[in-house]
């Protein structure tokens, strides 16, 4: 076997965006708030890329455990239109939480119950990767 086939048959394929289960983007705000990008797949394995005021820029590969997994999508499943709140203001930073079937434009300090621990988990995954 040479060295060229070795690696190609060792490499592992990485999932393709468009596959991830949950995406959070984080935007741009007046106040400095962290700027990134943060893909979940249901295998556990995450995509970050951190873009403006963050610890880390670039992109990131990681994993959570699949209890992790099962939270998100326990939460996902029993937010309630109460649960994003209103957007006001400019001073605080949009979020766009996006699953395969749908699109939450929030902004996180206005959130309660199910998004509100949807955003917590994130944002930590996304401190800690």
């Amino acid at each position: 076997m040479n060295l060229a086939s070795y690696f190609k048959n060792n490499h592992k394929e990485l999932p393709k965006l468009s596959e991830a289960f949950i995406k959070l983007s984080k935007g741009k705000s007046l106040n400095g708030c962290p700027v990134f990008d943060l893909w979940l797949f249901e295998n556990g394995h995450v995509i970050y890329h951190g873009i403006d005021n963050v610890e880390k820029t670039g992109t990131y590969n990681g994993s959570v455990p699949q209890e992790t997994i099962e939270k998100l999508k326990t939460c996902l499943n029993s937010i309630k239109p109460e649960d994003i709140g209103e957007a006001k203001g400019r001073d605080k930073a949009l979020s766009i939480l996006k699953t395969p079937n749908k699109k939450i434009v929030f902004q996180a300090s206005k959130t309660k119950r199910s998004l509100y621990e949807i955003n917590k988990v994130l944002e930590y995954i996304a401190e800690n990767i």
